[in-house]
């Protein structure tokens, strides 16, 4: 029994198998240099791709146009079940070979130490002097953002006095939950002791906006108060005259978005909104202007890649109901069974993988022998 011909690796198969936003992804990462020891033998496309300090073995399992299986243990992969861009950019690098460039990890915080530095205990619960936590944000927040330092102060309100946190007296006090949450990461990212003025760049204001998430008394200048919220964005798909889709995100026309690795945030005159979180940073464009799939890449993207964005966004228009079939499709419909054999009476390989609307999945991660 023969083996079936080798597919040709071509960034349009790539883009049919994954989609057309991974293999955007996937094009930067190549671009940067993080993909390292590409190598295609078919049926096997395999290679190493660097992530911030985590390198992902990645790859494909190429055993037909139609049938093709991922390999890469990022999250993407295991809970969504996608052919996810580390996959794709092994492929990427071996059509469009780059130059690797040196890579830095990105900031980790440190652990917050048991016994606080400054002598200041927070608790919910016990008989000590209630205190109120403030959030002050410059007035001029667009403008820090822009250049990429964030200046903010932290005030203690006890009793009818308002100070800067520092000048609490060491000791214990009584805080509600999320002041609690923020005086944690306060700690976290001033190497374990608060401070009433700190200077933050980017990515670690947004951890300390997603520990204000709700929090009751944040405001720009001590004066306007900001509500500090979580939200899922509109996307509207609808369908063009020619059979294709144009996908548009539904933001406030007065508003600044705070972009950064795997979050977005809106920031309009009295409201910061988190829009995403862990969301694929192929899917960001969406948030700088419309974009149009033509109607080849329309039906692949409803079936692989419009569930995915139903996670981060509410989905408007005509890819609405598509997307209710597609869900329901996933968990009620059984899946059909495919088994593929290899070789001959004296040694005989099989392939059995499982489909359904959504994809197709290996039964087993190694293929049995028979």
């Amino acid at each position: 029994m023969s083996r079936a011909a080798a597919i040709e690796l071509t960034e349009r198969f790539l883009s049919d198998v994954g989609g057309w936003q991974a293999l955007q992804h996937a094009r930067t990462i190549n671009r940067a240099g993080r993909v390292t020891d590409a190598a295609y033998e078919p049926p096997f496309l395999r290679g190493r791709v660097r992530e911030g300090d985590t390198e992902y073995r990645a790859g494909l399992e190429i055993l037909s146009r139609t049938h093709v299986e991922n390999v890469c243990g990022c999250r993407e992969s295991r809970d969504w079940g996608k052919i996810c861009a580390h996959s794709l950019a092994v492929g990427m690098a071996i059509l469009k070979p780059a130059t690797p460039v040196p890579q830095s990890a990105p900031p980790t915080l440190p652990p917050e130490p048991s016994e606080p530095a400054d002598g200041l205990h927070f608790a919910t619960e016990n008989s000590a002097p209630g205190i109120a936590l403030h959030i002050v944000l410059p007035p001029n927040l667009e403008t820090a953002w822009d250049r990429g330092q964030i200046a903010l102060v932290v005030e203690a309100e006890q009793g009818s006095r308002r100070a800067p946190i520092e000048t609490l007296k060491p000791g214990e006090y009584r805080v509600d939950e999320s002041d609690l949450r923020l005086v944690a990461a306060l700690r976290r990212l001033n190497g374990g002791k608060i401070a009433g003025m700190i200077s933050l760049p980017r990515a670690a204001f947004l951890q300390l906006l997603s520990e204000a998430t709700s929090h009751p008394r944040v405001t720009l200048a001590r004066k306007n108060p900001l509500r500090v919220a979580t939200e899922r964005a509109d996307l509207d798909c609808h369908e063009l005259p020619d059979n294709g889709l144009e996908l548009t995100v539904k933001l406030p026309p007065h508003r600044k978005l705070l972009t950064d690795t795997s979050e977005v945030w809106m920031l309009t005159d009295d409201r910061l909104v988190q829009l995403s979180r862990d969301m694929p940073a192929a899917y960001f464009s969406l948030f700088q202007a419309p974009v149009r799939l033509d109607p080849s890449a329309a039906a692949s993207f409803l079936k692989a890649e419009l569930p995915v964005l139903s996670r981060v966004f509410c989905v408007e228009g005509i890819a609405a109901p598509a997307l209710a079939e597609i869900e329901e499709d996933t968990e009620t419909a059984p899946p059909a069974f495919e088994l593929s054999l290899e070789g001959s009476l004296n040694h005989l390989a099989a392939h059995l993988s499982a489909r359904y609307p959504h994809g197709v999945f290996p039964v087993e991660s190694e293929p049995g022998s028979v």
